[in-house]
Order: structure tokens, then sequence, then C-alpha cells
């Protein structure tokens, strides 16, 4: 197999969010924690939660394929507000536009395709919470046992 996969491709997506955006209490792999923690959220948050959507694949030649794998940023905030509050974005709005600015067009590895932003979205609102979704792909070349 080759040298980046969607598993190393998620974790560059969370090192690069708490490398670029110090304004994020947490960045973490997404495993349920929006529903299973609602409660606690609001500590935690501003916080982007990193899930991987699925690939699709393209088949090349022999054992060689084209993997595109797409993942969700989930944003979690406690406000809206575009404005900055003076350490760095403030809401939802302005977090959205830092988290694109940081991850579209950056690429994991030498072998890959850039990040490209697919959509953006409210996926929950609750509990004195917002969720945005927002959604990348990037795409490399795969070998599998022939």
């Amino acid at each position: 197999m080759g040298g980046m996969d969607f598993i190393r491709t998620g974790q560059w997506i969370i090192e690069r969010l708490k490398k670029d955006i110090p304004a994020l209490k947490a960045v973490e792999h997404f495993t349920g924690q929006i529903e299973s923690g609602i409660e606690q959220m609001p500590l935690k948050s501003p916080a982007a939660f990193v899930a991987y959507r699925g690939s699709e694949y393209k088949w090349i030649d022999g054992p060689n394929y084209e993997e595109n794998p797409a993942f969700s940023v989930l944003l979690v905030v406690r406000s809206l507000k575009p404005e900055d509050t003076g350490q760095g974005p403030g809401g939802a709005y302005g977090l959205i536009k830092v988290i694109l600015a940081s991850l579209t067009n950056s690429r994991p590895s030498v072998d890959m395709e850039m990040l490209q932003p697919t959509g953006s979205q409210l996926v929950f609102q609750g509990s004195g919470l917002f969720v945005y979704g927002m959604d990348f792909k990037t795409g490399f070349d795969t070998t599998y046992q022939w």
C-alpha cells in the first residue's frame, strides 16, 4: 500500500487544525462525542472533530487504484457571532472561515491532491450549541495485493 491512506490523512487534518487554530479547545477524531457528551460539550467549545466519510475508488491498472477520501470537520460552538473577540475568531462564522483557510488547497503529502472543500452546512442546533459540518476531499493512488 502507498505512503498515505485515509487514516493518516485524518490525523494530518487534526494536527493541522491544532497548529493553525489555537482558539479550538479540542481537536479530535469524531467518535460520537457530540451525541454521547452533549452536556459536557459547552465546556470544550469551540471544538472540531474530524470524521472520515468514506472513499471512492477508480481502477487505474493492475493492483492500482485512485482513492478519493472525503472528510468532515464538525465544528462545535456556542455562538454564531462573526466578529473577532480579540483572541482569534469568535463564533461559528469566524471559525468556519479560518478552518477553510487552513485546510483548503493544503497538501497532506507530496503524492496527494490538495484538500478541496466540497460543502458546509449546519448539522445540529440545540442545548445551546451549534454544529457545522465542513466537507473536504482529496485523492491519491494506492496499490493493493495483486
